[in-house]
């Protein structure tokens, strides 16, 4: 039975989605690698751009070849991609063997690809459907495990309350929403051959437009990126009225209220010492606190003269003094030292120890134990 003629939007989809995105690659190539955060979505960046322009090639020229694609394992890279996203916006480090292990699937169902295109197993049914059926399982579970794994993950509900980067919170949802399509993608592989062609149709464009939807939101966040790119002559592009304004002239918090949240804030660092958390973010602080991520800052600028990073390096610091200072605790290497303080690693530690209190741990620790 032939086909029925569709009208063919998803050459447009895959267009707009491709273009969208190097857009981003663009935009974020100086602006949107400072951070984890930012590395992560200029990484996805690439690969939507290219898994869009991969699919749109072959629509357009090799429309025959429909098992280039549906044999090439995108979409194990989704749910990755949800899990570093998550993990970024959560202050976590994203170790290199971290990722090779998360796209394990990813590289062995390429190998599969490559294996049909050398060996020809596209062209026999006995082992193609089988592969195929494998492979709309596994993207389920991927998908699905992944989902739940970034909504029920510890820190994940603080993440609602990040300003900006809440959005990509909107990520998970989407990612619930491709659960339910892969689902429906195993359905149409035992539907009747008259009605499979409009399901495929059907899913195909659905898919794309999530694409689309997501690559929408990521331009949203890299806007005020742009938006903030030097002018030719070298000059920021400041706003005028923002530059005679004095830093929180608007303010509506009192002195009295900065004192208090002052208070509260040293109160929670000496009593549960958040700092030892190496995920531990502005936002993740004010929400303990129970207070707005930007009264956090306005007290720490105001009350305190510092920064959120500067704060709580030294209160790790003080911290791994402390460790220092009491025998037992001496027999700790320095690395371990590092990690019990709440630092990321070793680097960092010595870094910001001796910046800090003027000599590297090492020495401290030759100071205290001749004395």
């Amino acid at each position: 039975m032939n086909e029925p003629t569709i009208f063919p939007l998803i050459p447009y989809l895959l267009l707009l989605t491709g273009t969208i995105s190097a857009i981003n690659i663009y935009i974020g190539f100086d602006y949107n690698r400072k951070e984890l955060f930012g590395k992560v979505l200029h990484a996805f960046s690439i690969f939507v751009c290219f898994h869009a322009f991969y699919v749109f090639f072959l629509e357009n020229f090799y429309s025959n070849l429909r098992w280039l694609d549906r044999m090439m394992p995108f979409v194990f890279m989704y749910g990755p991609f949800l899990y570093f996203t998550l993990r970024a916006m959560k202050g976590k480090t994203i170790s290199t063997k971290r990722v090779l292990i998360h796209i394990i699937p990813f590289i062995i169902f390429f190998g599969v690809f490559i294996h049909a295109a050398v060996y020809g197993w596209h062209k026999d049914p006995l082992i193609f459907k089988p592969i195929m059926r494998i492979n709309g399982l596994l993207s389920v579970c991927s998908l699905l495990g992944y989902t739940l794994t970034g909504i029920f993950s510890r820190g994940s509900s603080a993440i609602l309350h990040i300003k900006r980067k809440r959005i990509f919170v909107l990520i998970g949802g989407i990612m619930l929403m491709f659960i339910s399509i892969f689902f429906f993608a195993v359905n149409i592989s035992i539907a009747k051959e008259g009605v499979a062609a409009q399901k495929s149709y059907v899913f195909r464009v659905t898919v794309y437009t999530f694409m689309l939807i997501i690559a929408l939101l990521i331009l949203g966040y890299l806007r005020n990126s742009f938006l903030k790119v030097p002018l030719a002559d070298g000059e920021p592009l400041i706003d005028k009225d923002a530059e005679a304004t004095p830093l929180y002239a608007k303010s509506k918090l009192s002195d009295f209220q900065l004192q208090e949240y002052t208070s509260k804030l040293n109160d929670l660092m000496d009593a549960q010492k958040p700092y030892l958390d190496p995920a531990l973010s502005l936002e993740n602080l004010a929400l303990q606190l129970k207070i707005p991520a930007h009264h956090l800052t306005q007290t720490l600028n105001l009350q305190l003269q510092t920064n959120f990073t500067s704060f709580v390096n030294k209160h790790r610091i003080a911290y791994a003094c402390h460790m220092l200072d009491n025998k037992p605790e001496r027999k700790l290497t320095i690395e371990q030292l590092a990690l019990a303080s709440g630092f990321n690693s070793k680097i960092s530690f010595n870094r910001n120890f001796k910046s800090l209190v003027g000599i590297t741990p090492s020495e401290y620790l030759q100071q205290v134990t001749s004395t």
